[in-house]
């Protein structure tokens, strides 16, 4: 499961990160909403294990959380006030938080911070793989777990070649590389079946699950676990 922030607008409706990140960013509040979204993650996990099922956590990171000090230690102190363990952890990498930039004197770089946290048992995942101009130079750069095929390919290789032909090189080399992938936005039955061809193992979008409320999880995994009896998603 991966973590997902919501912003009930009194007037605009629900928004999605794109409409308001920049602000919370702007405004300094990455921290503190990364501390809610992690403890109600936390949380909500910890009513679905209890129901069952252990789950890893997808959690995206900022660039100010990424070069916050002691940040790996904070994250580790909130996954164990949940009994869980850092194993479960999944970070997601964006190109924008990584790239290089101007780090204050006495922070950690972002390199420095997620090598911390991949040594203290999380996964690293990056993701929108193939649609940043130094995909390749991130996978030499940091202890990558899997690779998040952008969804702009994903949506478009039915209708066309060479967006097939670039997911099915980014699941080559992260084979060869001995890595993961997951396939994001995934709209259509035909889009996961192609990508089940090509040899894809993990997917994620609108067709398989959308967005739940965290207190929804446990049902909507039971849900789908019946189906998967009758149905088997391989």
């Amino acid at each position: 499961m991966e973590a997902l922030a919501r912003w009930n607008h009194p007037r605009r409706g629900l928004l999605t990160p794109s409409s308001f990140i920049d602000l919370v960013d702007d405004a300094g509040l990455d921290m503190a909403l990364g501390d809610a979204m992690l403890n109600s993650a936390c949380s909500a996990l910890s009513g679905v294990r209890s129901r069952g099922f252990d789950l890893e956590l997808g959690v995206n990171l900022s660039l100010g959380q990424l070069t916050t000090a002691g940040l790996c230690g904070h994250i580790a102190d909130i996954v164990g006030l949940y009994a869980m363990d850092m194993s479960k952890v999944v970070v997601e990498i964006t190109e924008r938080a990584t790239l290089a930039c101007h780090v204050p004197r006495g922070c950690p770089t972002p390199e420095e911070t997620l090598d911390e946290l991949h040594r203290a048992g999380a996964c690293l995942s990056l993701n929108g793989f193939g649609a940043g101009h130094s995909s390749l130079t991130h996978v030499r750069r940091f202890p990558l777990s899997s690779l998040n095929i952008d969804r702009s390919f994903v949506v478009a290789m039915e209708r066309g070649a060479e967006d097939r032909a670039v997911v099915e090189v980014v699941i080559g080399l992260a084979r060869a590389l001995g890595l993961g992938v997951v396939a994001e936005g995934v709209e259509t039955p035909a889009q996961l079946e192609m990508l089940r061809r090509l040899g894809c193992g993990r997917a994620q979008g609108p067709y398989l699950g959308r967005p739940v409320e965290p207190s929804a999880v446990a049902d909507w995994l039971l849900d789908r676990r019946g189906l998967g009896r009758r149905n088997p998603v391989h």
